[in-house]
């Protein structure tokens, strides 16, 4: 379906769950391809149909339950790209905390919070800091 139609959101999402689903009955093991093919076709998804929150979701869940470092830093710049008044952004700021939590990483959870939080957020917490 892809291949007809290079454009269509929907298919790009389909293959993607569908490679996801396949990474998960690999495991660590046999699911390596199948988990970098989901990537790449729940982010064509994504690029394709950006207001589509049900793939947003979909790959930044996928992207937070990875044990990768680096999807961590895609989900959150995709988090970034999301206005801060959508329904979703609460959910996905506080699972994005939580993931970078479980990674236990300092400069994570600075970067985190330095990143997401609103301007006006940073701005007191800044001037609260004794120079």
């Amino acid at each position: 379906a892809a291949q007809a139609d290079p454009t269509d959101a929907r298919a790009y999402f389909g293959l993607g769950q569908s490679y996801e689903n396949l990474a998960l009955i690999g495991g660590p093991l046999g699911g390596g391809h199948a988990e970098s093919k989901a990537h790449a076709f729940l982010a064509k998804a994504v690029a394709l149909a950006p207001a589509n929150r049900e793939y947003r979701r979909e790959f930044f869940n996928f992207l937070i339950d990875s044990d990768s470092r680096h999807a961590r830093d895609e989900a959150r710049n995709l988090l970034q790209t999301v206005n801060q008044g959508d329904p979703d952004y609460p959910f996905m700021l506080i699972h994005l905390q939580q993931a970078c939590a479980d990674y236990r990483s300092p400069d994570a959870l600075t970067a985190l919070a330095f990143t997401t939080a609103p301007r006006h957020v940073v701005t007191t917490i800044v001037d609260l800091i004794p120079y």
